[in-house]
């Protein structure tokens, strides 16, 4: 749930992992981003398993305001958006699988923010 988001910093990262075999199917992230400028939150991951990223602005839960499933550089677990963020925001993300059969899904998360 959203309300057991986890903080993360703006440039810092984070090592997790999904284990949808055990119903751990995904991750809440909580970011507040302190300057203007566009940021871009990825995730990288060695094993197997598809991640799927979601980023969600606060109390607004139901769409994701973007989202990744481009499985970059042909691994699945490899996700990226970016978006233009204001001071002040706070950005809520949601690592997830939507397949429930894989016992371990190791991923890092982190984010960059270019000011402007």
């Amino acid at each position: 749930r959203p309300s057991t988001a986890l903080p993360l910093a703006v440039g810092a990262s984070h090592e997790d992992g999904l284990t949808p075999s055990e119903g751990d199917r995904w991750d809440w992230y909580r970011m507040s981003v302190t300057a203007a400028g566009a940021l871009t939150v990825l995730t990288r991951s060695e094993g197997e398993g598809d991640l799927v990223l979601e980023v969600f602005r606060e109390d607004e839960y139901g769409d994701p305001i973007t989202g990744s499933d481009q499985d970059m550089d042909g691994v699945m677990g490899n996700e990226s958006v970016t978006l233009d963020v204001a001071a002040g925001d706070v950005i809520y993300l949601r690592v997830l699988t939507r397949f429930g059969g894989a016992t371990n899904i190791p991923y890092r998360v982190t984010s960059g923010l270019i000011p402007g």
